[in-house]
């Protein structure tokens, strides 16, 4: 799971455990933040990327997979 303070390495899968919004912090850790009331869908995939995007280093891949159909 996407443990609070883990850094995320390449070849592991990482689901998020509540039901706040996961992130990337500037220091290329998870964290989990409360949602906002932008979003239709908490968590929310976009606050993610975005964190992502904005805190990661290096250029990336990512598979989202929902279930929502």
């Amino acid at each position: 799971s996407a443990e609070e303070g883990r850094s995320p390495f390449a070849g592991n899968v990482y689901l998020s455990n509540t039901n706040r919004n996961l992130q990337i912090g500037s220091s290329c850790t998870f964290s989990y933040v409360n949602p906002d009331m932008k979003s239709a869908y908490t968590p929310s995939i976009d606050h993610f990327f975005e964190s992502a995007a904005t805190n990661w280093p290096e250029m990336g891949v990512a598979a989202l997979l929902t279930g929502m159909g």
